[in-house]
């Protein structure tokens, strides 16, 4: 069977799906398609990205052999931090399912294994007129083989297992599968991702209004939003960069 073919005998319901070689971005090309009338659960899938994008408009290396997809959540109600954090859970999920294979979450959005970088996930709202109609969420998997560049190989990892592109269409199933199960239950997935998280019960630093704040992290709320006791009281982080400190 053809990638397409594998993709669509395994999803769980008969979904939307554009298929590249290689594309700039995907969720580029489905936030067109979803302002354009996209159907809940539009797919769309690349097996190279020349302009991955992650968040704070950063680069995604993205050779061919990767999983690159994005999907479409026609919702109006829909929260952002809720649904990139969805996505997350989902990913360790169906890579457990699927190899056994355990990984973890640095908030809001890194996939690591072994501490290092294995993907990450950018969502984006989709608004007609004024109006939030849905989101976009996007998720790039370093599924490939291929040398990473230099600055990049001391805190990026790939995942093994899913040379074969039959092999990376069971995955990107088992993710939609996944997800698209989890939208109407949200937020239960967060008990699954506070677990998996390794910010949580760690000391991290942060910039806020340009000043670099320290705190212990100690929980991720409702929408998806990191809570930190500073030595200035709780803040709460619906975005930004944060690093654990080291020991």
């Amino acid at each position: 069977m053809t990638f397409q073919q594998e993709l669509r005998a395994n999803l769980s319901a008969p979904l939307d799906i554009r298929v590249f070689d290689s594309l700039p971005s995907t969720n580029t090309i489905l936030k067109t398609w979803a302002r354009d009338g996209a159907s809940h659960g539009a797919l769309v899938l690349a097996h190279a990205q020349s302009a991955g994008r992650g968040r704070f408009t950063r680069s995604f290396f993205s050779p061919v052999g990767g999983l690159y997809l994005s999907l479409y959540i026609k919702k109006e109600s829909i929260k952002p931090g809720q649904l990139i954090t969805l996505a997350a859970v989902s990913v360790l999920q169906a890579l457990k399912a699927l190899t056994g294979q355990t990984l973890s979450i640095k908030w809001v959005n890194d996939v690591l294994l072994d501490n290092k970088k294995a993907g990450g996930i950018l969502s984006e709202g989709i608004l007609q007129g004024n109006k939030l109609a849905g989101a976009v969420v996007g998720i790039g998997l370093n599924t490939h083989d291929v040398p990473f560049p230099p600055d990049l190989i001391h805190q990026a990892t790939h995942i093994k297992g899913f040379h074969e592109p039959a092999a990376r269409a069971k995955l990107a199933a088992a993710i939609v599968n996944t997800i698209l199960a989890g939208i109407e239950q949200m937020p239960a997935h967060l008990a699954d991702y506070r677990l998996n998280c390794v910010t949580l019960n760690k000391e991290v630093s942060f910039e806020l209004n340009g000043a670099i704040k320290t705190g212990l992290a100690f929980d991720v709320d409702e929408e998806g939003a990191l809570l930190v006791q500073t030595p200035e009281g709780p803040l709460r982080l619906l975005s930004g960069d944060v690093s654990l400190k080291k020991d």
